[in-house]
């Protein structure tokens, strides 16, 4: 089992390499909402209840043994979070958008203005947003491992920083073209849907958002059926 951030390169890789009696499992873990602001990582972050209304999104490649995920699924209960089954692809870009792309974009954003002209008096006056815009790049504990993750996971973060880039250029038009009335709805809509979804985040009660019908549980040998809060995303949810 891992928690890295990348997982079909992962399943590639296993699949070329493991012994048949060997087994891969891809996880990828979702803190308690309360945690969501703090500034620690690595050690410093440990809490006993760091995972508590989190979830752990589970890759399984096809073949793996219902053993091998019953392990990961007890694991995940064990430490307090629902389980997510979900597959590489899917995680994968998921992940980009939401894990690697804040930190390429702090990343960008910190080289756009530190050391540079104006820099000397801009650090004087920088404040909360900069602390918080630029925060995620702090979070690594080396470049090198961020560089990898977006290496390997090359298409899906291209397509997200493609998205990003035509968001700001929709509001850089905006600011050029003083339109007012265009700005007040790209900046409102990014509020609302910020506020949502913290909203969501923190009540951590995904059954009632679904649609309880497209809900399925993996049937290999009758095994999930028995495990309790085990969902997994139905193919026309994922479409």
């Amino acid at each position: 089992m891992d928690t890295g951030p990348v997982k079909e390169i992962m399943t590639a890789w296993v699949n070329e390499l493991l012994p048949r009696d060997r087994y891969y499992i891809g996880l990828t873990p979702v803190i308690n909402p309360a945690y969501l602001h703090t500034a620690e990582s690595g050690q410093e972050a440990a809490r006993p209840d760091l995972f508590n209304r989190g979830m752990m999104a589970i890759v399984t490649p096809q073949n793996t043994s219902p053993e091998a995920v019953k392990l990961a699924a007890d694991l995940t209960r064990i430490l307090g979070a629902s389980a997510l089954f979900i597959d590489p692809l899917e995680i994968d870009s998921l992940m980009a958008a939401t894990h690697l792309l804040p930190q390429i974009i702090a990343a960008a954003l910190t080289n756009a203005t530190a050391d540079q002209p104006g820099w000397r008096e801009g650090r004087k006056v920088a404040g909360r947003a900069y602390a918080e815009a630029t925060g995620p790049i702090a979070h690594l504990s080396e470049p090198h491992s961020l560089r990898m993750a977006v290496l390997l996971n090359r298409e899906n973060v291209l397509r997200q920083l493609d998205s990003v880039i035509a968001s700001l250029n929709n509001l850089r038009a905006d600011i050029e073209n003083e339109n007012v009335e265009s700005l007040d709805t790209h900046l409102t809509r990014a509020r609302e849907s910020r506020e949502r979804w913290i909203q969501e985040r923190q009540a951590a009660d995904w059954s009632s958002l679904e649609n309880p019908s497209k809900v399925e549980l993996p049937h290999s040998k009758g095994i999930f059926s028995r495990l309790a809060g085990i969902q997994r995303k139905s193919k026309s949810d994922r479409e």
